[in-house]
C-alpha cells in the first residue's frame, strides 16, 4: 500500500473510533438519564403514597378523637345519672326510715357541694 492509502485508512479508522466512542458515551448518558428519571418517578410515587397514608391517618385520628370525646361525655352523663338515682334512693330511704321509726338524719343529705 502506498502512503496515501494508509493515511486515508488511518484517518477513517480514527474517525470510526471517535464516532464509536461518542456513540457509547451518548448511550451511557441516555441510560443514566433514564435511570435518574425512573428513580425520580419512584420517589414521587412513594411520596404520593406517604402523603395519602398521612392524610388517612389524620382523618382516622380526627374520627378517633371525636369518638373518644363522645365516649367520655357518655361516661360523664352515665355517672351523673347514676349518682342522681343513688341520691334519690338515699332520700327515699331516709324519708321512709323517718316515717316508720325513730330515725332522724342529723345533717340532712347533700351529695353536691354548695
Amino acid at each position: 500500500m502506498n502512503m496515501d492509502t494508509e493515511l486515508i485508512v488511518f484517518i477513517f479508522s480514527l474517525a470510526g473510533t471517535f464516532i464509536s466512542m461518542v456513540w457509547k458515551l451518548a448511550q451511557f448518558k441516555e441510560q443514566t438519564y433514564h435511570y435518574i428519571d425512573q428513580k425520580i418517578r419512584n420517589l414521587e410515587n412513594n411520596q404520593n403514597v406517604v402523603n395519602h397514608q398521612f392524610e388517612l391517618d389524620i382523618r382516622d385520628n380526627k374520627y378517633q378523637a371525636d369518638k373518644d370525646i363522645l365516649l367520655v361525655n357518655g361516661k360523664i352523663e352515665k355517672t351523673a345519672h347514676k349518682s342522681m338515682r343513688l341520691e334519690n334512693a338515699i332520700k327515699d330511704l331516709n324519708s321512709y326510715l323517718e316515717k316508720t321509726g325513730d330515725f332522724t338524719a342529723k345533717r340532712g343529705l347533700r351529695l353536691e357541694d354548695d
